[in-house]
């Protein structure tokens, strides 16, 4: 829960999982075991559902540009961030911003 809460907090960076390591007080190799044994998920995988959940809020409330919100997101690149929201949710953030909007 320390990992996913750290993650939560820091989203918006560009993180590794060093950073966590360091952060947390604990070993790369210790975070790597427990987030798979108690989530089934890799370190990555929880950051860019977290950054997707965060994506699809600020898509479906704001009005910042799919670019603005890449990189309030921790996306340097936008191209990058679009592959990836795809890939999670399906539809591309124009897409997605559409839909929750009822467009």
């Amino acid at each position: 829960n320390r990992v996913l809460d750290w993650l939560r907090a820091n989203f918006w960076r560009k993180l590794t999982l060093q950073m966590a390591a360091d952060q947390l007080g604990a070993s790369v190799s210790s975070i790597v075991k427990a987030l798979k044994a108690e989530t089934g998920r890799t370190f990555l995988q929880h950051l860019h559902r977290i950054r997707t959940d965060a994506a699809k809020e600020m898509l479906a409330i704001g009005e910042n540009s799919i670019y603005a919100i890449a990189d309030q997101c921790g996306y340097y690149d936008p191209s990058h961030f679009s592959h990836r929201f795809t890939a999670e949710v399906g539809v591309s953030p124009l897409e997605y911003r559409k839909l929750a909007r009822g467009r």
